[in-house]
């Protein structure tokens, strides 16, 4: 399954997938992103790190996707939107993805693939056609971080057809992966749990504003050197990680 790295003509290792989505926003200028209301936390902080805004849309009751209606009346509220992330949430691939791509293509959108959970997954497209996910989008993002298909505790990958060479020098001023880091995430997933389950603490704006303000560490980090031989050793057995 090393063949993921093949579905776009050019990639990049990150830190983590969070860290592509820094690395878009700021080499593109992206303004304004729609983004699923449900999404991530880890893939919208990039956005505002980056000085871009996320224009959350609705999402699909049944399987949590973007539909193509409520992409649209997303759209529709907000005239101005420059580029749009749509994820495979779940690992269930997003059945109007190619609707939507039709979309941003005809109005110069930059559709963001993100395939952090749905890696190894296929989808039919309209006309019967099976493809991977990460083959839509004009740029492609995959995690390998914890609880992902394939789990090697970091890192994510960046695809495009297009160049990615700027985003790629971009990594350079990033600091490289380390245990530190890791344990500062521990930290803020515990504490960022402890404040979505109990909303109502007295402090609680007070914690987020810092969360916002001062965490961008842990999300913008380029790959360590140990990265790219665990994840090409990691991509053979990725068939066996999906029966699993």
């Amino acid at each position: 399954m090393s063949d993921i790295l093949s579905i776009k003509k050019n990639h990049i290792f990150t830190g983590r997938a969070a860290t592509g989505i820094y690395l878009l926003t700021k080499s593109l200028k992206l303004e304004r992103v729609v983004a699923p209301s449900n999404l991530c936390y880890a893939a919208l902080f990039p956005i505002t790190f980056a000085g871009g805004t996320v224009l959350f849309s609705d999402t699909d009751e049944k399987d949590g996707n973007i539909s193509y209606e409520l992409f649209l009346k997303c759209i529709e509220k907000n005239q101005n939107a420059d580029a749009v992330i749509v994820p495979h949430m779940y690992g269930n691939p997003c059945r109007d993805i190619f609707r939507i791509k039709k979309y941003c293509s005809e109005n110069e959108l930059i559709l963001i693939e993100d395939c952090a959970s749905s890696m190894g997954a296929s989808l039919t497209d309209e006309e019967g056609n099976v493809c991977p996910t990460g083959s839509v989008g004009d740029y492609v993002l995959y995690s390998t971080g914890y609880a992902k298909t394939l789990d090697l505790g970091r890192g994510g990958i960046l695809a495009s057809d297009l160049s990615l060479d700027e985003m790629e020098e971009m990594t350079l001023d990033l600091p490289v992966y380390s245990e530190r880091i890791d344990r500062d995430e521990t930290f803020f997933s515990r504490l960022y749990r402890l404040l979505r389950n109990d909303p109502e603490v007295t402090y609680g704006d007070d914690l987020y504003k810092v969360l916002r303000e001062k965490t961008g560490s842990m999300f913008l980090y380029r790959a360590d050197e140990k990265y790219e031989e665990e994840l090409m050793s990691g991509l053979e057995s990725l068939s066996q990680e999906i029966k699993i």
